[in-house]
């Protein structure tokens, strides 16, 4: 009888455990996969930069001095501010990667004094203008960064008054009259009684020459691609 016991026992242990494999073999899987495709935009970018380069004058000082080759010994004398230089000359270099690239080209003269003054002394400051960027000439290759250049130059030119005459300054002009002569004729000033000497009207005139430039400075303004 006990042995029957144990039988059955083994045989209800056999079924549940068929029963809880049986379940557990009992799988749903399932999968899916999808693809879709897109754009991306993207701008690319190029260097249209220009620069200024180099920029140099030949001559800082202007000076409305002596003239040229003069010996210094008429009764009207420059005892220090030396041998007239009137005229300077700007140069530069613009430098780009695309030569297309510069559209603004300009070179402006300015002076921190008020050109208003008598013209017959000193004559009106210059006025400059910068080369026709159609007529720049480029460099054949690009640097080894890519860049272009082109030079450029500009010169200004200083004048004395129209009272001097032509290639003159109050130096010759008045050297070539007695200090104590009286002035007569078409050089006789306006505002003057008929015995001015050129020593009096000398006096006059080189100070207001002295007053009108004392302190003057000019200035270059180049720009490029620049309002």
């Amino acid at each position: 009888m006990k042995k029957k016991s144990l039988a059955g026992i083994l045989s209800l242990l056999i079924c549940i455990a068929l029963i809880g494999v049986g379940f557990a073999s009992w799988v749903i899987t399932a999968g899916d996969t999808e693809t879709i495709a897109g754009n991306v935009t993207v701008e690319t970018i190029e260097d249209q930069r220009v620069f200024l380069e180099n920029i140099d004058l030949d001559n800082e000082n202007i000076v409305f001095g002596t003239p040229e080759g003069a010996v210094n010994d008429g009764w009207l004398k420059n005892s220090s501010i030396g041998t007239e230089v009137l005229t300077t000359t700007l140069t530069g270099t613009i430098k780009t990667k695309d030569k297309d690239a510069l559209t603004t080209f300009t070179i402006a003269l300015e002076t921190n004094k008020d050109s208003a003054f008598d013209e017959e002394l000193i004559g009106a400051f210059p006025t400059v203008s910068a080369p026709a960027i159609n007529s720049l000439v480029w460099s054949q290759e690009a640097d080894s960064n890519g860049y272009y250049t082109a030079n450029f130059e500009v010169t200004a030119t200083f004048t004395w008054g129209s009272k001097w005459g032509e290639d003159k300054n109050p130096y010759t002009f008045y050297n070539a009259h007695g200090v104590n002569d009286l002035i007569a004729g078409d050089d006789t000033p306006e505002d003057s009684s008929d015995d001015v000497t050129y020593g009096d009207q000398a006096l006059k005139d080189i100070k207001a020459i002295y007053d009108a430039l004392n302190g003057a400075t000019y200035t270059f303004t180049i720009k490029v691609n620049q309002e």
